[in-house]
């Protein structure tokens, strides 16, 4: 089965009337996470990408068993679902993952020089569009912390740089910096909201990314939401619920569980925080 790019989940979604798509992480390609994922998707009828970063896919089993994992829960549910390459700052991790057979990614060139973030997200869409894979390409930095290591110093996006790399460019999906953070800990969101109206009024209606939305509060999501932010990424809050869904079950009374049912708990706590993320992105 050939794996979803961000157009067809689009195609897709606009055809079952979803405000937006929400990209969730599956920590490398966990089964048990993908699978809480899928039943939920399964239950609402809504389309999503399940993403992870190159780090936390080859920290945990590859490449090959993130897209197949993937795969494999969406011929079980029946759901529209597209493994996504999140955040590749090395364009050799984005060619690994379309000739794994994803055809979704992201590659994240936000900390080099503008002209060097132009010349190679260029040169990927390039390839991914003759793979027919779509690219979703990020200006400005968007802080905290996606995988271990320092923190990003946060940095807004200029507009006007905005505009002359989707010119130059071309990606298919576009995340702005507009002050959201990644991650639980640190610095605060503060949206600057006159730069998210003016991104809207000059970017000819490319598909905007938001990254960072754990945390923000529900309203913000949906006012982005409106605006034109048609992808929604959320990471954190899934892998804290599976944390603690674990926990929980390994902190009951009697007898030690087993291992199944330590994982029936992260499980069962990773599809109610789903069952919210769709409810406030996905929903009409």
């Amino acid at each position: 089965m050939r794996s979803l790019s961000a157009h067809d989940l689009f195609t897709e979604a606009d055809r079952r009337g979803q405000r937006a798509v929400p990209c969730i992480d599956v920590a490398g390609g966990n089964a048990d996470i993908i699978e809480a994922i899928c039943t939920r998707l399964a239950t609402a009828g809504v389309c999503a990408f399940l993403s992870s970063t190159p780090a936390s896919i080859d920290a945990y089993l590859g490449l090959e068993h993130f897209r197949e994992s993937i795969e494999l829960a969406r011929r079980r549910h029946g759901v529209y679902a597209a493994p996504h390459l999140d955040h590749a700052e090395d364009p050799y991790d984005v060619e690994r993952a379309l000739e794994t057979g994803i055809r979704s990614v992201m590659f994240d060139g936000s900390l080099l020089a503008f002209s060097q973030n132009v010349a190679r997200t260029r040169s990927i869409v390039a390839r991914a569009h003759a793979m027919g894979a779509s690219v979703e390409a990020e200006l400005g930095a968007i802080g905290g912390k996606e995988d271990p290591g320092e923190p990003t110093v946060a940095r807004n996006v200029d507009p006007g740089e905005a505009v002359r790399f989707l010119e130059r460019a071309t990606p298919d999906l576009f995340a702005p910096a507009i002050g959201t953070v990644h991650g639980r800990r640190g610095a605060e969101a503060h949206i600057d909201w006159e730069l998210v109206d003016r991104l809207v009024a000059d970017l000819g209606g490319v598909p905007l990314v938001l990254h960072g939305t754990t945390g923000l509060p529900d309203d913000h999501v949906r006012r982005l939401v409106a605006l034109g932010f048609r992808k929604v990424n959320y990471a954190t809050v899934i892998r804290d619920a599976f944390v603690s869904g674990v926990a929980e079950a390994l902190s009951g009374d009697g007898a030690a569980p087993r291992p199944q049912e330590l994982l029936a708990g992260g499980r069962q706590a990773v599809a109610a925080a789903v069952d919210r993320i769709l409810e406030v992105v996905a929903m009409r």
